[in-house]
């Protein structure tokens, strides 16, 4: 006879996500704005200054945006804990240029030696993305670590992260 219980009921981090939104939109919508934009004139910047491939231009962009990446995970962090947060949070991230630079070579290093045309051997490209996908899994968490923990250390952030998604990258696998 099957289990006539219902299977775990996920949260609904949507309506979660609205209700804390209510009445603070602006601040959230224009940092998102503001972020994209960035990323947007870097890579016009980039790719019709030195003429190279869209491929090599994002993967520059990727490299100048991390601390921009790092800066929109302590937003995000600080505004899920209802502190105060402003626009000009997107340049925090440079606080800690030297980790989110770190971070980001440690979830994408593979990617980007891939990316810039290092490595063109056959069959190179699946075992890059491979590797890369099981080095993100474990390491994923670092740059929510150091927004949450502000003195913490890359290699105790990666650490950190590391032993969090120890027993759960299948999920993460599957469902991120």
């Amino acid at each position: 006879m099957e289990n006539d219980t219902s299977p775990n009921i996920q949260p609904d981090y949507r309506a979660q996500a609205r209700k804390q939104l209510k009445g603070n939109w602006g601040i959230p919508v224009a940092f998102t704005l503001i972020y994209g934009i960035i990323q947007a004139i870097l890579f016009v910047v980039i790719h019709f200054t030195f003429h190279i491939s869209i491929q090599s231009t994002v993967t520059v962009i990727m490299i100048l945006v991390s601390p921009l990446e790092l800066s929109s995970t302590i937003f995000y962090v600080r505004l899920s804990k209802k502190e105060t947060v402003s626009v000009g949070a997107i340049f925090s991230g440079f606080k800690y240029l030297l980790a989110s630079s770190v971070i980001y070579l440690v979830l994408n290093g593979l990617t980007l030696i891939d990316g810039l045309g290092v490595l063109h051997f056959k069959g190179v490209g699946l075992i890059i993305t491979i590797a890369t996908g099981f080095i993100y899994l474990y390491y994923r968490m670092s740059y929510y670590i150091i927004a949450d923990e502000d003195n913490i250390t890359v290699a105790k952030a990666l650490s950190k992260s590391r032993k969090l998604c120890m027993g759960i990258k299948w999920n993460y696998f599957f469902c991120s």
